[in-house]
């Protein structure tokens, strides 16, 4: 185990024996495990933050057929993607226009693996009629402090769409649009209620908390796949209000 890794480690017991609340930082591998990580502060405000917003997972929808891959692989971008046999269930005319370069690191939004704040939103109602054969995955939002992580105040691919690293930042958005039940009732509220969080590359299976579904039979499937690849963590649950 590296020195950092030690010390990280350590102040994170530290923090849980005399302040029951985890120290501030940015993660710098999470593919990787924690090798390189920043302590901003030892209180968190950042944390602070994301907890005031009351942001519990990032979402990320599947097709049930890639849903064994993803947990063995786990999630991957778009661009790596290109060449893996998977059902892509995004819009065509979307990803065109994904291929631009975001301002902050300057990569193509295709290399990045997109989250929503907010899963039920104008995407999945495009994908109504095949939302029977969709799961949706409850990703550990500790992915948001990852220090190349971006996130944005809307669709990633609009034009008018800000882009983020500046974990403040979050409290910009319209949380009232994002997290309403429709985003009809809000001025621009197709884009903005498509908030996103981009990881750069790829996730690890570990980081995904729980996966949503609208029926009994996917449930059962799912929980069989989760028991063939021996994963006990991952929570499956029947969310109809999730879905349209």
């Amino acid at each position: 185990m590296l020195v950092k890794e030690k010390i990280f480690h350590f102040l994170i017991k530290v923090k849980e024996l005399f302040f029951q609340k985890e120290p501030e930082v940015r993660l710098g591998s999470l593919v990787n495990g924690v090798t390189d990580c920043r302590f901003e502060s030892f209180y968190s405000d950042e944390m602070d933050i994301v907890d005031e917003l009351d942001i519990k997972y990032i979402y990320h929808m599947s097709h049930i057929d890639n849903l064994n891959s993803i947990l063995q692989n786990g999630l991957i971008s778009y661009n790596q993607a290109l060449d893996l046999k998977h059902i892509d269930i995004s819009n065509r005319d979307v990803n065109i226009r994904r291929t631009v370069i975001e301002p902050i690191f300057n990569k193509q939004i295709h290399s990045y693996v997109p989250f929503y704040f907010n899963p039920r939103n104008a995407m999945l109602y495009a994908r109504r009629e095949i939302q029977n054969n969709l799961v949706v995955l409850a990703i550990d939002r500790i992915l948001i402090y990852h220090e190349t992580s971006l996130f944005t105040d809307g669709n990633a691919a609009a034009k008018n769409t800000k882009f983020f690293n500046d974990l403040h930042e979050l409290k910009t958005l319209n949380w009232k649009c994002i997290n309403a039940k429709y985003w009809t009732d809000c001025l621009d509220g197709k884009r903005i209620k498509m908030a996103e969080v981009l990881i750069v590359d790829i996730v690890e299976p570990k980081y995904i908390k729980k996966i949503y579904c609208n029926n009994y039979v996917l449930k059962q499937y799912v929980e069989s796949l989760l028991q063939d690849n021996s994963i006990q963590d991952i929570q499956v649950e029947i969310n109809m209000e999730m879905f349209f």
